[in-house]
């Protein structure tokens, strides 16, 4: 939807929908079943794993047969091209590397981009304590997962808490999270939820209630009243012997404030009475005489009217100005400057006769 209107996409999926992935894992498992396990070269893949549109493979060919597959690869189908990174004792899949030494043991750790930025949250950021006292064990975990060795996970683990103390991190929590990983059991970390071996878990035998709300400073006031008068709602029958368990969603950053993805075209239901709404002149220059005071305006290349949800005038900055030629062509310009000043470097444009500019031209 664009402007409220429904657009029907004959081609691909849209980026960034939920179900895209999906629709990618159904693709290309068919892409595999129906190419890749019937071709001249399915006897030298010695493994395939893939993670949507990343592949991991060993091959037992030479590099010139690797060379070729590839190539087929690309006339297999038109939509769908791979790129391709290979070598004999070293090879990135997604954020691990994988090693093989000589003897032709697989050793991994965490690869890390050469772009990489730090960019964790910050200690003094609006989110929960808990949460950002948690960051440091969860990324450690991840990384005493993905390392073999425990060499490796202290020199990664090292450099993720120099990372994480430069973003305010407490020393101590870094220690704390560092240690405490570190005699995890990697098996369990790659294959049961955090470690924890099959009837462990306390959840099983009891019921949560997750109370969820948008973090602010003011949610533990929230919280501890919840907690406070949990016994009430425990009178329930649905809340019956049901323990509280209290969960924070992000809130809005500055980004989704100042420059949110969609701006809503509606006005207030009850705007107030003192914001005045449209263009006006400022009634002291000589930009007056050539701009139109409106409080909306017809579009005549899509025959829609759009209403002005601003106050501006010839002295406002940042605004989206329209020019309309007397043959019904028009010029949509931007400026950061005041409205008045691009205004004069048109009428000079058009009075010097400057072919470069694009309203002297027409």
């Amino acid at each position: 939807m664009f402007d409220n209107e429904l657009y029907v996409q004959t081609s691909g999926v849209a980026m960034g929908a939920a179900f895209a992935p999906s629709i990618a894992n159904l693709y290309m498992t068919n892409f595999e079943k129906e190419l890749i396990k019937h071709s001249a070269f399915a006897d030298k893949i010695l493994c395939w794993y893939r993670f949507i549109d990343d592949i991991f493979m060993l091959w037992g060919g030479t590099l010139i047969e690797l060379n070729s597959f590839h190539t087929w690869l690309g006339t297999c189908d038109q939509y769908i091209q791979f790129t391709m990174q290979s070598s004999m004792d070293n090879i990135q899949f997604l954020d691990v590397d994988i090693s093989l030494d000589v003897h032709n043991n697989f050793s991994t750790k965490v690869f890390i981009k050469l772009t990489d930025r730090n960019t964790f949250l910050k200690f003094d950021s609006s989110h929960s304590r808990k949460l950002k006292e948690s960051l440091p064990f969860s990324q450690m975990v991840r990384i005493r997962r993905n390392c073999s060795s425990l060499t490796d996970y202290s020199a990664q683990s090292k450099d993720l808490s120099s990372k994480l103390e430069l973003r305010g991190y407490p020393r101590r929590t870094l220690n704390r999270a560092q240690k405490r990983v570190k005699y995890l059991n990697c098996d369990h970390l790659l294959h049961q939820l955090k470690g924890i071996p099959p009837g462990d878990h306390e959840e099983d035998q009891e019921t949560f209630e997750t109370f969820v709300t948008r973090y602010c400073s003011k949610s533990k006031v929230a919280v501890d009243i919840i907690k406070r008068n949990w016994e009430i709602v425990n009178l329930h029958p649905c809340f019956e012997n049901s323990k509280l368990r209290i969960a924070f969603s992000r809130n809005q950053n500055l980004k989704e404030i100042l420059s949110p993805s969609f701006i809503s075209c509606k006005l207030p239901k009850y705007p107030s009475k003192d914001i005045v709404l449209g263009h006006y002149k400022c009634g002291s220059c000589n930009i007056c005489s050539i701009t139109k005071e409106c409080k909306e305006f017809f579009n005549p290349q899509d025959q829609k009217k759009y209403v002005l949800r601003h106050f501006t005038n010839c002295k406002s900055t940042f605004v989206v100005y329209l020019i309309i030629c007397p043959c019904d062509k028009f010029y949509v310009g931007m400026t950061s400057r005041d409205l008045r000043t691009r205004m004069r470097e048109h009428k000079s444009n058009l009075k010097l006769g400057r072919c470069s500019e694009v309203i002297v031209e027409h």
